[in-house]
């Protein structure tokens, strides 16, 4: 189980092999304050979410070979989760926290992705946290181009596109790297 949460946090982060929620991981390097209450939202909801569509698409869906409706049933119970969370956000913290797509993505890929219920869950899991932990690596590097004397032109999000790409090829490297003996044997 830690080698799933190793290979979807870093290996094989949903957010860089997939680009779930790059816009809002942007945005959210911009102003990171509120960033645990999004994080809590974001991870009940995908974990609650994940929870109830696994079990519906185990015990009904595929007992009627209807396991391709799963995703039609998760929008409405990630949305459901979603408002449940917010809510209870703001009755708790007084925050407004409105969040839907990285939610529904995230449980999307744990149930499609997972063999079981506890691997999908942490798949769910990782997948958040992989979220939550690039936030301040993009938060460094754009106070790092900010600080830079680089051409006003290039002081945009194309830069930080660019430093994810470049963060996602170092994170694939050892994949064919000399270094990793399994490829040449």
């Amino acid at each position: 189980m830690f080698s799933t949460l190793f290979f979807y946090i870093f290996s094989a982060s949903v957010i860089l092999v997939y680009g779930v929620g790059i816009k809002d991981l942007i945005q959210a390097s911009e102003k990171p304050k509120d960033f645990l209450l999004y994080f809590l939202k974001t991870f009940f909801t995908v974990i609650f979410s994940v929870i109830l569509t696994w079990l519906l698409t185990k015990y009904v869906f595929s007992k009627n070979n209807l396991t391709d409706l799963f995703p039609f049933f998760l929008v409405f119970i990630c949305i459901s989760f979603c408002i449940l969370f917010s809510f209870l956000i703001n009755l708790i913290f007084k925050k407004d926290i409105k969040e839907f797509s990285l939610s529904f993505l995230i449980s999307f890929i744990s149930v499609n992705e997972g063999f079981s219920l506890v691997n999908a869950i942490f798949i769910a899991i990782a997948s958040s946290l992989s979220f939550y932990l690039l936030i301040p690596v993009l938060y460094s590097i754009k106070k790092r181009i900010n600080s830079s004397t680089a051409n006003s032109h290039l002081k945009s999000t194309a830069l930080v596109l660019l430093s994810i790409a470049l963060l996602l090829m170092i994170l694939f490297a050892f994949n064919i790297s000399w270094f990793n003996f399994e490829v040449i044997q």
